[in-house]
């Protein structure tokens, strides 16, 4: 026995448990505020794809003026041509016109109706308010540590042990329910951009989304599956979108 503490006991150490509590007020503060802004994108989201979708419609009305207007000034050419030679170079140029794919810009509605899907909607109001219940619960065991209070420990430790839980439902939900629609949604979204044409600045879009689509596991950009669906080859679709197969991991 040393400084007359008893066999048995030992000196508290109430600076690990402040310390773990400060931490615990921080970190839920922030999340809490990472949260409640989700929430309010999560309402001003239609509002901007709504937005995005009318100035897609308006360069849509644009791009295809402008290519009437070349299809009108190559056949006033064409009529005006003084010999064979130069009527038959703008005939050529016609014809190649006419045969480009038109560019058809991508239909944000389909984006608003994956964002309205109840199963989506039901994750994203589970992952905000189980946040927010674990997050507030984590904030007061936080103070309650501060203050060395006997609730603040246990209140802690279903609170670690419940957010674990949660990410663990959450996963679930996600890699089960959510991506199987998210993925569909965005094949059939880059399908029916394809069937346009596959050149020009719609194909570096569709690289960018089929890299995201890569990265996150949910498709792979040149699997048989969606250039069955797009009606194109896959190496037509890799070629235009310039994207490559990503690596096999173990």
């Amino acid at each position: 026995m040393s400084q007359g503490i008893p066999s048995g006991y030992v000196l508290p150490t109430p600076q690990r448990a402040k310390l773990v509590g400060t931490l615990n007020i921080v970190f839920a503060s922030m999340l809490l505020l990472y949260i409640l802004f989700q929430i309010a994108m999560l309402f001003f989201t239609p509002a901007l794809l709504e937005m995005s979708g009318d100035m897609m419609k308006q360069a849509q009305t644009k791009v295809d003026q402008q290519r009437k207007d070349e299809l009108a000034e190559l056949k006033k050419e064409a009529a005006e041509a003084k010999t064979a030679e130069e009527k038959k170079e703008v005939e050529q140029r016609l014809s190649t016109l006419e045969k480009k794919p038109t560019v058809t810009m991508p239909d944000m509605s389909k984006v608003t109706d994956m964002l309205k899907n109840p199963v989506i909607r039901a994750n994203q109001w589970l992952d905000f308010v189980s946040g927010l219940a674990l997050n507030v619960a984590m904030l007061v065991s936080g103070i309650g540590l501060v203050q060395l209070k006997e609730w603040g420990r246990k209140l802690a430790l279903w609170t670690f042990g419940l957010k674990i839980v949660r990410l663990g439902v959450l996963a679930t939900i996600m890699i089960v329910f959510v991506l199987p629609i998210t993925a569909k949604m965005s094949s059939d979204l880059m399908a029916g951009m394809m069937q346009s044409g596959a050149g020009g600045p719609q194909a570096a879009m569709m690289g960018n989304m089929a890299k995201l689509q890569a990265a996150f596991g949910t498709r792979r950009p040149c699997s048989d599956s969606f250039s069955a669906r797009s009606g194109l080859s896959s190496a037509s679709f890799c070629s235009a979108a310039r994207v490559r197969e990503p690596p096999v991991r173990g």
